[in-house]
């Protein structure tokens, strides 16, 4: 979506924003990022951006709906990015491009698959090693060994 955005979208600035804060465990986090904006044909948009920072309540200790603070990540005014067909599809121009140039997350995200892989051929290859030790074809793997085979206790 950020690419798509970034290359299709319309630029625009966000004022004002407004920031919801919720409790959270230890620290408050972001709930919303509420932003009013003009759209290309000059009409007043009130929309929330799709993705963004919650983790990081961007110096705001209080809970509730507040501004942010001044040099903080959604600072008014804010400069974002929508699709202009529908302009409720956004995202703030910075975090767009910040994602845009991630690198490490596909990488993560293929490591992960591969030793999934990896477990499942394991697994798959003990089950066809003990199906043949107890005297069965490797697809009945689930299958008990016959009378005439199983070991004498």
């Amino acid at each position: 979506m950020g690419r798509h955005l970034l290359t299709d979208g319309v630029a625009a600035t966000a004022d004002p924003v407004r920031l919801n804060i919720y409790p959270n465990r230890g620290t408050p986090v972001v709930g919303e990022v509420v932003i009013t904006f003009r759209d290309t044909s000059g009409h007043v948009v009130h929309g929330q951006l799709l993705y963004f920072e919650d983790d990081d309540p961007h110096g705001v200790a209080e809970e509730g709906t507040v501004a942010p603070p001044d040099g903080s990540r959604y600072a008014a005014p804010l400069a974002i990015v929508y699709d202009p067909s529908d302009p409720t599809t956004l995202l703030a121009k910075q975090d767009a491009q910040l994602w845009l140039a991630d690198r490490r997350t596909p990488k993560i995200g293929f490591g992960m698959a591969a030793g999934g892989l990896v477990v499942t051929i394991v697994a798959i290859g003990l089950l066809i090693r003990d199906a043949r030790r107890r005297g069965v074809s490797w697809w009945q793997w689930y299958v008990d060994a016959p009378a005439a085979r199983r070991p004498r206790r």
